[in-house]
């Protein structure tokens, strides 16, 4: 489809010409067509320019006759990859904002009816609320001061894929397998931390779910990890001969100075590597609470090297990284996370791509006003 000449001056945004241009040239240079980038750049600048919802009628508003049927051909059927865009991403962010740690979040997005790609029936953890929704774990790129999605992993039960004809209206491609939410955030995860660069540790809030299935995946894939779990988790102590599952908060009560605990423990049996079998013990640390009493925050932290005091010290600094995430999740939702309203399973990752992309543009831009954090380069960790 033809580029409406007036896309290519969509509306000016609040980021320097430079950023967004250098930006846009390193996320789309995979895009095979001129016209292509010329859209994913317009897309990108509505993103970042237009109020409110971020639908393709007002993405495409005031540039022009015929601009929102390229903007949806686009997003939803032009021949073009999203994981190349998501692994450009990474590298810019590797080399300007080299992350502390990957922070992995879910992201639930509630729509009416079933014909959306891999919608369900969702339980809110926060509230048992029953919806129809989409569920997805986005990876976020994350250090002390700022926080970024690089890849969204959308979830698809047995249900949804058995459907044939639901599945192909949706363009869901063939040979994707059914997953729980444990083994979406993991292949999520996976598919992250197994790009170019040094490894970096993953940041998890398994609370409401069971952290130690999590914890035990993420060790069984060789991945690093802090991950939150509730106090009531059964552990055991890991200490020579047969242990006592107890309540995880019952294992740090009393330990440690300063608000911080620490004990030793397995992951149950069935939640390590080889199937039980030889998973290393994990450092449980405990953070807050009264001296003597329950702690406020529960982590497992399978961390790589150093003394244990010094993998403590590292799982309390990380877990923050949590918190960063959560001051930019309301940036993402202005950007227009959940306002792709198109039915098909490609289209939503396209769109998902071009607000992270968009998210990044900003986060690249404070940064450059930011004494102290203008262009840090570093090795490229993604």
């Amino acid at each position: 489809m033809s580029v409406p000449t007036a896309i290519l001056s969509a509306p000016p945004t609040d980021v320097p010409e430079p950023v967004l241009a250098e930006a846009a040239a390193a996320l789309f240079a995979s895009l095979p067509r001129v016209d292509q980038r010329r859209t994913a750049l317009a897309y990108l600048r509505g993103l970042l320019s237009v109020d409110g919802r971020k639908s393709i009628t007002n993405l495409a508003a005031g540039l022009g006759p015929g601009a929102d049927q390229s903007l949806q051909h686009f997003v939803s059927n032009s021949p073009w990859q999203w994981s190349p865009a998501r692994r450009a991403l990474t590298r810019l962010l590797a080399e300007r904002l080299p992350p502390r740690a990957w922070v992995l979040r879910p992201l639930v997005i509630p729509r009416s009816g079933s014909s959306f790609a891999g919608v369900e029936r969702y339980v809110m953890p926060e509230t048992g609320a029953v919806v129809n929704a989409q569920c997805a774990v986005g990876v976020w790129s994350a250090d002390e001061g700022a926080a970024v999605p690089v890849h969204f992993r959308m979830r698809l039960s047995a249900a949804w894929l058995g459907d044939r004809d639901r599945r192909l209206r949706a363009q869901v491609p063939d040979g994707l397998a059914a997953e729980s939410s444990g083994a979406c955030a993991v292949a999520a995860a996976r598919t992250v931390v197994g790009r170019r660069g040094p490894t970096r540790p993953v940041v998890a809030d398994g609370r409401g779910g069971d952290g130690a299935v999590l914890a035990g995946r993420l060790q069984a894939a060789g991945i690093p990890s802090v991950v939150r779990i509730d106090p009531l988790t059964p552990l055991e102590p890991s200490a020579a001969g047969p242990a006592r599952a107890q309540p995880a908060h019952r294992l740090v009560r009393g330990r440690g100075e300063g608000g911080i605990a620490a004990a030793r423990v397995r992951l149950p049996p069935s939640h390590g590597a080889q199937a039980g079998r030889g998973a290393r013990s994990v450092l449980l640390v405990g953070v807050g609470g009264a001296r003597g009493g329950r702690p406020d925050e529960l982590w497992t932290a399978d961390l790589p090297g150093g003394a244990p005091a010094a993998r403590v010290r590292e799982a309390v600094r990380l877990r923050l990284l949590a918190s960063v995430v959560d001051g930019e999740e309301d940036r993402a939702e202005r950007l227009g996370l959940r306002d792709f309203s198109g039915r098909s399973f490609t289209g939503w990752h396209r769109h998902a791509t071009l607000v992270c992309a968009a998210h990044a543009v900003q986060a690249l831009a404070g940064a450059d006003a930011t004494p102290g954090r203008r262009r840090r380069p570093g090795r490229a960790a993604g």
